[in-house]
């Protein structure tokens, strides 16, 4: 649930709404009212980060994910920092047990941010979630038993 509130208080305008969702949905469109009131316009909205990711990787595929995506996010007017839209997708996916997916998705953070501990974090804890720990085998900076079961 999220909820926004917006005064206005030199023209008088005051703005409440609630959203039975999460992601500050309440105050996107909170933040659209006013402009719209004083003006008649407002920006053209945009999915969610990682739901924008993910249409892009359905509808492109793999390979053209890969390549084209940084650009696709950038031109779009995303400012979220790509990195984590690409782990909170992967986790999503995670969490949806759409395995291929996720790994595919923990890739692609790969190759953006090869040296970031989070992606290999995120990779090892993928595939410790697939039961395959072996796979995801690293010296984690983030889990002191680097994701080895039984410690």
């Amino acid at each position: 649930m999220s909820a926004a509130v917006e005064v206005n208080l030199v023209d008088g305008i005051e703005v409440i709404v609630l959203a039975n969702a999460d992601k500050l949905i309440a105050e996107s469109i909170s933040g659209r009212i006013q402009p719209f009131i004083k003006v008649g316009t407002y920006e053209e909205t945009h999915p969610l980060e990682i739901n924008y990711a993910y249409g892009i990787y359905k509808k492109d595929g793999k390979e053209s994910f890969y390549i084209n995506f940084q650009k696709y996010y950038a031109a779009k007017g995303y400012t979220q920092f790509i990195g984590g839209t690409i782990n909170e997708l992967g986790m999503q996916l995670l969490k949806a047990s759409s395995w291929k997916e996720s790994i595919d998705i923990f890739s692609y953070f790969f190759s953006i941010f090869p040296n970031a501990p989070q992606v290999h974090d995120s990779l090892a804890f993928a595939y410790l979630s697939m039961d395959e720990p072996k796979k995801g085998d690293f010296n984690s900076d983030y889990v002191s038993n680097n994701y080895v079961y039984g410690q």
